[in-house]
């Protein structure tokens, strides 16, 4: 995951349920990992831009697309 670590502290005290999506080889999200990692109890959708740990970008236009 290259999202802020952020994420993870607000799933814990909120006890919301995170679903971490895999990477490409290129460090960024697989949108289709993110396509089925959705369902009708998905409340938000984050993408890197740039992300924490490398400095790169999602797609951000494919994520908003799947929001």
């Amino acid at each position: 995951m290259t999202a802020h670590g952020a994420f993870d502290k607000a799933g814990f005290y909120f006890d919301i349920e995170l679903r971490k999506v895999p990477l490409k080889p290129d460090f960024t999200v697989d949108i289709e990992g993110m396509r089925r990692a959705i369902d009708s109890k998905t409340i938000c959708v984050a993408g890197s831009a740039p992300d924490y740990a490398f400095g790169l970008f999602d797609d951000i236009p494919s994520i908003a697309a799947l929001a």
